[in-house]
């Protein structure tokens, strides 16, 4: 963990957001790039949901069009 004023610059460059507090998730796809901020708790289900919809969303997406 960083200073605080580090974790802020990063995070509004990164998600355009600003710091509130710890905890404050931050969810990449394998592709690194960022899918979700989540300032404040998070329990293991609300975390398993999310990824498997954007495991979900992400297998649509990479079907083709007909």
């Amino acid at each position: 963990m960083s200073n605080p004023s580090e974790v802020d610059k990063y995070l509004y460059t990164t998600a355009k957001e600003s710091f509130i507090g710890t905890p404050t998730f931050m969810v990449y796809n394998p592709q690194g790039e960022l899918l979700a901020v989540q300032p404040g708790a998070v329990t293991a289900e609300e975390l398993s949901s999310f990824i498997e919809k954007q495991k979900t969303q992400a297998k649509r997406d990479s079907q083709p069009v007909s």
